[in-house]
């Protein structure tokens, strides 16, 4: 066995046929080093095709990051990676912290074990890793990893979402360096998550596709696509890993044959559904602006949809030139109607006066304030509505149009560019609730019926109350009212603030007698509104 003094040994057959037990020493060494050479960790070489740009996912700086992809297309194992070289300190791309702490999560324990832990587990160096958690019952994953980077110890956990609060608390009150989201997950511990990064500047990594969509992550989509620069989207499409014979083709083109149009989209060329069933899919960045103070020359509107878990009011002012703003929109979550009513006043910058709510020079000028239909005469137990107590407590209402499809054709015309090229509708940036329901509210529903999947043609009824709102304003037909108009608009100086406190400010009681006349005189005549309207205080349909 001649060996160079310092360098490799060189063993011949010769020399293994003497001495067959050395053969037993070597073998391993040799397996070991072939495994390390042939490890995915070495051999990884990510895609720069422009449907499946790993490489340019890997090398990208945004604080959050987005894969998006069909099925087996290859998102999760760029996940993977980005968690191995974050916990090994070796990212060739990007410069990664000091002893990180890393959140793997997805919808349940089952989608991290098919998916990020698949790949994950091949990665980590076996003589790197400290510890492992306990197992998740009846999943082969661990619950954490503690593993020796070459920037210090890390902390893997895996998180599952499954069980709502319980899942949020786990990671509430902790300080995160990156996030990896393989598969959607529900919005409270994605909010949660968030607040998670405030301490490290956590990074983000979201694997998914996105079949469900939800409302959080078409809000990252659109912050993507608007330019912002703390978010990244990358598409990953399924045929980039058929062409670089990652899957089988027959089953690939079985499977494509069966899929229709929409789930093509979403489970092979990894797009969302943001834009599938959408009512208002023609809404936009152009539709929203950033906040500005109101000038007090124009028209405010306001509609309140009661509810007995969720009220919303939504505000919007009309400019001289006709174009609708939505400047303020709010939830209140088990409030009680006198309650709502005083946040309403305070938000309107009214002034509370020997234990009334009165105007001044700074509250805001309504031209009227609607309400659902719905919301007046008395309940079964025989109490007054929440109508008829807005209008005992200083806050009259009318009832609104609710005839859905007729406010719905009205709301989407102001999605339309007028002449100038603009549309007539914008929405403050700051309106967050408002731009979480229009760009989730559609009309596609699967009700499953044994095998068969149906779709409705109407609206899905759930997170739609400050659109509710906008459409009781919009059927309401509001309009910029002209100050040389006596009758549609009283100066505000001419309001004797010093009376003693009055229910109706602005004009607004002469133009509530003037709608009270017009539907008692429309009913007479026959000449009603759209069906599902409420005609006069105390009356339903």
């Amino acid at each position: 066995m001649p060996a160079a003094k310092g360098g490799p040994l060189w063993v011949s057959a010769n020399d293994l046929a003497a001495n067959p037990d050395l053969l037993s020493q070597i073998l391993p060494v040799c397996e070991e080093l072939h495994a390390r050479n042939t490890s995915p960790a070495v051999t990884y070489k990510p895609d720069h095709s422009k449907d499946r740009n790993q490489l340019g996912f890997h090398s990208s700086h945004a604080a959050i990051r987005i894969a998006e992809g069909g099925n087996q297309s290859g998102k999760s194992k760029a996940g993977a990676h980005e968690i191995y070289w974050t916990a090994d300190g070796t990212h060739p791309y990007l410069k990664t912290p000091s002893n990180p702490k890393i959140y793997i999560l997805s919808a349940e324990y089952r989608t991290i074990q098919e998916g990020i832990w698949k790949h994950l587990r091949g990665l980590l160096w076996k003589w790197k890793i400290i510890k492992f958690g306990p197992p998740i019952p009846r999943f082969n994953i661990p619950s954490y990893i503690h593993y020796e980077g070459e920037k210090g110890f890390c902390q893997i956990e895996m998180i599952s979402s499954q069980g709502g609060e319980a899942a949020r608390r786990k990671v509430q009150s902790a300080d995160v360096d990156l996030v990896v989201v393989d598969e959607e997950i529900d919005e409270s511990l994605w909010n949660e998550l968030m607040m998670r990064r405030l301490v490290r500047g956590g990074k983000v990594i979201i694997t998914a596709t996105a079949y469900r969509s939800e409302p959080w992550l078409l809000e990252l989509e659109d912050r993507a696509e608007s330019g912002d620069p703390r978010v990244e989207l990358f598409r990953f499409d399924t045929y980039a890993a058929l062409r670089a014979g990652h899957i089988d083709r027959e089953t690939y083109d079985e499977i494509e044959q069966n899929l229709t149009s929409d789930e093509k989209a979403v489970r092979l060329r990894g797009l969302s559904r943001r834009h599938q069933g959408l009512v208002y899919g023609d809404f936009g960045q152009t539709h929203v602006c950033d906040p500005f103070e109101i000038p007090k020359d124009w028209d405010r509107y306001c509609a309140i949809d009661p509810g007995h878990r969720t009220a919303a009011v939504l505000w919007l002012a009309i400019s001289p030139n006709d174009k609708h703003y939505i400047y303020r929109a709010l939830y209140f979550h088990g409030t009680h109607i006198f309650e709502l009513a005083d946040r309403v006043f305070l938000h309107e910058h009214w002034v509370r006066r020997d234990g009334c709510w009165v105007p001044d020079e700074k509250s805001e000028k309504l031209a009227m304030r609607w309400i659902d239909p719905s919301e007046f005469g008395t309940n079964p137990t025989g109490d007054p509505k929440s109508g008829n107590l807005l209008a005992s407590y200083g806050m009259p209402c009318v009832p609104a149009i609710n005839d859905v499809e007729y406010g719905i054709n009205l709301c989407q015309r102001t999605l339309m560019a007028g002449l100038d090229g603009t549309p007539q509708l914008r929405v403050f940036r700051d309106c967050t609730l408002f731009l979480k329901e229009i760009r989730s509210y559609r009309r596609v529903r699967d009700v499953r019926d044994g095998t068969k999947a149906e779709r409705s043609d109407k609206p899905v009824k759930r997170n739609d109350h400050l659109l509710d709102c906008w459409r009781y304003i919009i059927a309401g037909q509001p309009e910029y009212r002209t100050r040389s108009d006596p009758y549609l608009r009283q100066d505000w100086s001419l309001v004797d603030t010093s009376a003693p406190p009055v229910p109706f400010t602005g004009g607004m009681e002469e133009r509530y007698k003037k709608h009270w006349q017009n539907l008692i005189r429309r009913q007479r005549l026959g000449n009603r509104y759209p069906s599902g309207s409420g005609y006069g205080l105390g009356s339903e349909r």
